[in-house]
């Protein structure tokens, strides 16, 4: 997972196979983040979205017509969580 960060603001981005993952995340003044946003693309096209927050909160949803296999829903969502725990640790 590739992460840039300002002072109150964090961008991520992860691959999983022709996926891509993008996070934006705010973060408070010490660098804590509360919530985390996330955008799943295919290519160029938006297929689905995820958000969560340090009380372990998760939202996951897909476009309905996102031609996903199991075995890829598993791989993207698996990342996420990986990602998501990753982003929510204090940096």
């Amino acid at each position: 997972m590739e992460i840039t960060s300002d002072k109150r603001r964090i961008s991520a981005q992860s691959e999983v196979g022709t996926f891509t993952i993008k996070y934006d995340c705010d973060a408070s003044s010490d660098g804590e983040v509360s919530n985390v946003n996330a955008r799943i693309y295919k290519g160029d096209e938006i297929i689905g979205s995820a958000n969560a927050n340090q009380d372990g909160i998760l939202g996951f949803s897909l476009h309905k017509e996102n031609k996903i296999s199991g075995y890829q829903l598993k791989r993207l969502f698996n990342k996420l969580i990986e990602d998501i725990k990753t982003i929510l640790k204090p940096i």
